[in-house]
């Protein structure tokens, strides 16, 4: 039931992400903040009512606070790394923070993190040829691999469609939660 809780609290946290970053391109520091620290509060108090205390019994820490802060780190540091490469934005960081830290688990981090990198290269293929930017793109990956990454010129147009990775990020935590609680998991961890 403790999951369940917070998936369903995660996917509400997700669609309003959602919501918004396709209405304004963002995600407010509001949502995700409050989202990262009430993830960490919940399984706080579920570890404790449990009986397993902070980090859990026996060397297991599921279904903890210390499990959810790896949750939490998990996704914040590569994700952050990517931010610092310019893929993605501070927003998009912190709300694959929140996915870890109501996951409370590194492997629901890691699979939402190839669920949702699957489904934003499928959003951007769909956007590039409503936009008619798949010849210009073609073109810039050639470029690329040419010159071995340093003929890259960023696409400075304004009307240049954008990825809502927000969208991407509910897509993979539906698919990678609905898998743990199927207990069809770790499908992709052998």
């Amino acid at each position: 039931m403790t999951l369940t809780l917070a998936y369903i609290a995660i996917v509400g946290v997700c669609v309003a992400a959602t919501v918004m970053d396709l209405r304004t391109g963002r995600i407010p520091n509001k949502l995700t903040a409050s989202a990262m620290a009430a993830g960490l509060v919940f399984w706080l108090i579920a570890g404790l009512l449990a009986g397993r205390g902070l980090v859990g019994a026996e060397g297991t820490d599921s279904g903890t606070v210390a499990a959810s802060f790896l949750g939490l780190l998990c996704a914040l540091v590569p994700f952050a790394i990517l931010v610092l490469l310019g893929g993605l934005g501070g927003g998009d960081m912190k709300l694959m923070g929140a996915i870890g830290a109501w996951s409370a688990s590194w492997r629901i981090v890691l699979d939402t993190t190839i669920y949702a990198l699957l489904a934003g290269a499928l959003i951007a293929i769909v956007l590039m040829v409503r936009t008619g930017r798949v010849r210009l793109t073609l073109a810039r990956l050639i470029g690329i691999a040419a010159s071995g990454g340093k003929a890259v010129t960023p696409d400075d147009d304004a009307t240049a469609p954008k990825v809502p990775f927000a969208l991407a990020a509910l897509v993979g935590i539906a698919i990678a939660g609905a898998e743990h609680m199927l207990r069809l998991w770790p499908p992709l961890l052998g």
